[in-house]
């Protein structure tokens, strides 16, 4: 704010005012940090309503237990998406009257890589990450985005704080999706797709065709294709006509 007054910063008015009036969200403490968001329920039960137009007769808006199934993980974030899918389904706060069980612990259908040893020594992206901080890119980047905000001497960002507000500005946007968020004025598009890399890294070596042995990722999916390939094939009249599972993003890119 002192290098924009001072004349040394490039943002535009309009950018800085954004930063100037921002202050950190009290409500948003490391005990949620976890927890789906107001945002993402209202996306979820926006996509249960989307599926419902399209698939009327497989997803009739009457629950019954004899015609759907629904399973999460033990997350917060996974129970609430289930039960926002659920509202978008059979109406506002209807996820209530749902059958919903508990999840199992450990979970080897929806979360097949926790307790596997053998995953988290393949999944280590530490070393290329790394090898992708220190590249002339990703200091150039670093570089573009200081001098923007006009930062010089000790107040320049390190790439650690450059990447805390990249993050503030993505999270700010999606939890308020109306308003512009606070730092992403700084971050030009281009420089928005290389900080997006280190996600790319993360996704390919633990998610990917990076993951080393791939064999690895193609075993610990067995129960769920074996689970998806018998209700396809199944025949049996008492069988639910509908399961609707809630995971995560490893498991769903490693299925």
């Amino acid at each position: 704010m002192n290098a924009y007054r001072e004349g040394r910063s490039n943002l535009c008015a309009a950018d800085f005012n954004v930063i100037d009036r921002w202050s950190w969200n009290p409500n948003i403490t490391v005990a949620i940090e976890q927890f789906l968001t107001v945002s993402g329920w209202n996306l979820v039960k926006g996509l249960a309503q989307r599926y419902q137009r399209y698939f009327p007769t497989l997803l009739p808006r009457q629950y019954s237990p004899a015609q759907y199934s629904f399973r999460h993980t033990d997350r917060q974030r996974t129970q609430a998406t289930v039960r926002a899918f659920a509202d978008g389904l059979f109406g506002e706060n209807m996820y209530q009257i749902v059958n919903i069980p508990q999840p199992p612990i450990p979970d080897h259908l929806l979360r097949p890589h926790d307790d596997c040893p053998l995953y988290d020594q393949a999944s280590n992206t530490e070393v290329v990450r790394g090898q992708w901080q220190n590249s002339v890119e990703f200091q150039t980047t670093l570089t573009q985005i200081n001098d923007k905000l006009g930062l010089v001497g000790g107040q320049r960002l390190s790439a650690r704080q450059m990447r805390t507000m990249w993050e503030i500005c993505q999270f700010y946007q999606l939890w308020y999706a109306d308003v512009d968020a606070p730092f992403c004025g700084a971050i030009s598009p281009f420089n928005n797709l290389r900080l997006e890399y280190f996600e790319d890294i993360d996704s390919y070596y633990t998610e990917g065709y990076g993951l080393n042995p791939v064999r690895l990722a193609e075993n610990m999916n067995c129960p769920l294709m074996q689970d998806l390939l018998g209700f396809l094939t199944s025949t049996n009249p008492a069988e639910e006509n509908v399961r609707i599972y809630s995971a995560h993003q490893t498991s769903f890119m490693l299925f």
